[in-house]
């Protein structure tokens, strides 16, 4: 008997540090949202919750023209979350950090419009693909949950300089490159 109270213990603390663990994700990710200066609604689930979206870029007008014009409809869906805000000459959204997609409206767009990256976060720690567990080497790494999301978006991707650089970040972070519409 007392093997089955044992094991229902076990259980019982497992779920309550995957709970508190989720928890924990959630109120760092709307930390996130909230310095990016995005709501937390339908539109923005993805924003620093899955394998790519880390970069929190502010859309100037030609950008987010350019953007809705080569497919990728994020100029148009900016500025519908900040219904309720007036727009201003930026508008915050979360990027493709994997195909660097900030990267490139600011380089194309930055001198007319003022796209630029604002941060790039993460809940997930530095060497984890995916939120896995895992080092380069594809070894489980002791603890590598235990401080997701605590230094989130602070250096994981700034440049020797100090400015944001999704190059450096697709290396620190370990993401997936890929390609998204309209980035050449």
């Amino acid at each position: 008997m007392s093997i089955n109270l044992n094991t229902t213990q076990k259980t019982k603390q497992k779920t309550k540090q995957k709970t508190i663990s989720k928890t924990n994700r959630k109120t760092n990710r709307k930390t996130l949202l909230q310095k990016c200066g995005l709501p937390d609604i339908t539109e923005t689930q993805h924003c620093f919750a899955d394998s790519t979206h880390h970069t929190c870029c502010m859309l100037g007008a030609k950008a987010r023209e350019y953007a809705d014009a080569s497919g990728n409809p994020i100029g148009s869906l900016s500025v519908q979350v900040q219904a309720s805000k007036a727009i201003e000459k930026l508008v915050p959204w979360c990027t493709c950090t994997g195909s660097k997609v900030c990267s490139y409206y600011s380089s194309k767009f930055g001198n007319v419009d003022d796209t630029h990256i604002k941060f790039i976060g993460t809940l997930k720690p530095k060497g984890t693909r995916n939120g896995s567990k895992r080092n380069k080497k594809n070894k489980t790494r002791k603890n590598a949950g235990k401080n997701a999301g605590k230094n989130a978006g602070k250096n994981a991707g700034k440049n020797a300089g100090g400015e944001w650089n999704e190059d450096n970040a697709i290396q620190q972070l370990d993401l997936m490159r890929h390609r998204t519409s309209g980035i050449l």
